[in-house]
């Protein structure tokens, strides 16, 4: 994201009533960075910005900012203009720019794309905003611990509205870094298991519920297990164990038992017993 032109005078948060000429112009389409003339800037999406204040006459000039090879000529027109900051943070246009880069920091803050975090602070010092880009980075500063203690765990996320989300139908919002710690346990359980595990949101009192794909059967506290797989399994001794089908050297079907997911705050649901 390029800098914008040098200001005359710089307004600040503090004194948002300070000289800050400024005018706000809508191009014909997107212009590419760099490609546009000196004293433009990119603002949000075909808006533009320009350190200068006009007057009525110049607000309906249109003027030539650059070429496009499929349409010629490219021009933008003058939209808004003022003179103090205070006038620009007001604009409907302002808001909706602020909107989207509010969101844009959280998102790869979040992410720790410093890169473009620094360089989107460039653009709030530029508008006087400095207080309101740290409100916003430490408002997620939790998400962003949770993001990393999930990255490369093998837990599904993805990050939205500055909030970290296991995927899932529906996804799960990952509420602190506690919540996080379990989903990281039951995640690599799976890998270590080969189980697949699919989110399935929350139920009514809050908890993540995750469909496992392991059956849960009785079975004989000791000795060898044997299932007919064609119909339920006759022993009821013993303790109720998700476990999941495998095949012998032989090829024939087994049952292994799986150890606890240590996950007691989920509700998980296994498969039915094979009938």
């Amino acid at each position: 994201m390029p800098d914008a032109p040098a200001m005359p005078m710089r307004a600040t948060a503090s004194n948002p009533t300070q000289a800050f000429p400024w005018a706000l112009y809508l191009a014909e389409v997107v212009p590419e960075e760099g490609a546009l003339p000196e004293g433009f800037a990119p603002f949000h999406g075909r808006v533009l910005f320009r350190p200068v204040q006009l007057t009525k006459e110049q607000l309906r000039q249109v003027v030539r900012i650059g070429e496009d090879p499929l349409i010629g000529p490219v021009y933008a027109r003058p939209v808004a203009s003022g003179g103090t900051l205070a006038e620009l943070h007001a604009h409907p246009l302002f808001e909706r720019a602020l909107a989207s880069r509010k969101t844009e920091l959280a998102q790869h803050f979040v992410q720790s794309r410093l890169e473009a975090v620094e360089e989107l602070r460039a653009w709030f010092r530029r508008y006087g905003l400095e207080g309101l880009l740290e409100e916003i980075l430490e408002e997620h500063r939790q998400a962003r611990m949770i993001y990393l203690a999930l990255e490369g765990t093998g837990v599904p996320i993805h990050v939205r509205e500055g909030k970290v989300w296991v995927t899932g139908d529906p996804p799960l919002e990952v509420r602190d870094l506690e919540e996080a710690t379990r989903l990281a346990e039951l995640y690599r359980w799976g890998r270590v298991h080969r189980v697949p595990i699919a989110c399935r949101g929350r139920n009514e009192q809050g908890q993540p519920r995750f469909e496992v794909g392991a059956y849960l059967l009785r079975i004989p506290q000791e000795g060898p297990l044997q299932i007919p797989v064609a119909q339920p399994l006759p022993n009821k001794s013993g303790g109720i164990t998700p476990v999941v089908f495998v095949r012998n050297g032989k090829g024939k079907l087994q049952a292994r038992a799986l150890p606890p997911t240590r996950t007691r705050q989920f509700q998980l649901f296994f498969l039915p017993p094979p009938r």
